[in-house]
């Protein structure tokens, strides 16, 4: 069964252009250096899951003409992936639709804190789920794994022969094989260099030695990578997202 993953967003928390910088970036007019909160969409003939809901899901769901999802799957408790959820009370204001959220039990509790009222008035309803486990929602299995995340741990997921692995500083030995054998690796790269929350390309070209992916796609970028810059610095099989990259998920052989 295939899949497609768009990306709804490959930008850092504070999206680029950043709110008052004058750098090359944030200034520049190509639509390739515009970057939204990091969030992306799994979708086959049937079935969409988006993956975190930022402060510009709305914009991004309009954007990409997306009327209706399956499932929400939040990867960790940041106000990037997570202040966006309020906007999901439209699918049931609209459909009466109640939307099933996914996520490790820590950010569970922590969304079912935030966001009680949501709960209160059946717009969403919380799934608990465990790091190594599985999920199907229709047709589509998704594969969950653990991420160092530098202060707490992110989740990892892998469809079919596809990786994403954004907000993440170190993988658990644990962890490594759902990495290993894939044909497309969506990799955080905040910078060039690693912070203590976030991979660099530094990180990223020594992961892509050890995991050895056909392609590797940068994401959660910041306003100090320039998409045009950062191509001239990269090996022919790693690449910056943009938003908008489609890419298809084919099964795991």
């Amino acid at each position: 069964m295939q899949t497609t993953l768009t990306i709804l967003g490959c930008g850092s928390s504070l999206g680029v252009p950043i709110i008052g910088c004058k750098c090359p970036v944030c200034l520049s007019a190509s639509p390739y250096n515009k970057r939204r909160r990091s969030s992306i969409l799994i979708s086959s003939s049937s079935t969409k899951i988006l993956i975190d809901a930022g402060p510009d899901i709305r914009n991004q769901l309009l954007g990409a003409d997306i009327n209706d999802i399956d499932a929400l799957i939040i990867t960790h408790d940041h106000a990037d992936h997570t202040s966006g959820i309020d906007d999901m009370r439209i699918f049931r204001l609209i459909y009466g639709k109640r939307l099933d959220i996914y996520a490790e039990t820590q950010t569970i509790n922590a969304i079912a804190q935030h966001y009680h009222y949501l709960i209160s008035i059946d717009a969403i309803r919380l799934h608990a789920i465990e790091f190594g486990s599985k999920l199907e929602i229709n047709d589509i299995e998704l594969q969950f794994f653990c991420q160092d995340h530098g202060t707490m741990d992110s989740l990892g997921i892998r469809i079919g022969s596809l990786v994403y692995a954004n907000d993440v500083i170190a993988f658990p030995d644990e962890s490594k094989k759902y990495l290993r054998n894939a044909d497309t690796i969506i990799m955080d790269c905040v910078d060039y260099k690693s912070f203590p929350t976030h991979s660099g390309l530094d990180l990223v070209m020594q992961w892509a030695q050890e995991f050895e992916p056909k392609q590797i796609y940068l994401t959660n970028m910041s306003h100090n990578i320039d998409y045009f810059d950062i191509q001239s610095k990269l090996p022919y099989n790693i690449r910056p997202a943009y938003d908008g990259l489609r890419i298809e998920c084919f099964p795991r052989a």
